[in-house]
């Protein structure tokens, strides 16, 4: 998202960059957003954690 906008990045784009096969990434997030709430949710874990 450093070098372009979210709506702009591909689910293609985001599995090359992973070096993961698309079936793997549907396995896993139902879309993009998905990635973005699990990636979150981490960290807010660990806050609440703390």
């Amino acid at each position: 998202m450093k070098t372009q906008q979210f709506q702009e990045i591909s689910i293609s784009t985001l599995c090359k960059r992973a070096g993961i096969s698309r079936m793997a990434f549907y396995r896993n997030y139902d879309s993009k957003e998905a990635v973005l709430v699990d990636h979150f949710d981490h960290y807010v874990r660990r806050f609440m954690n703390y």
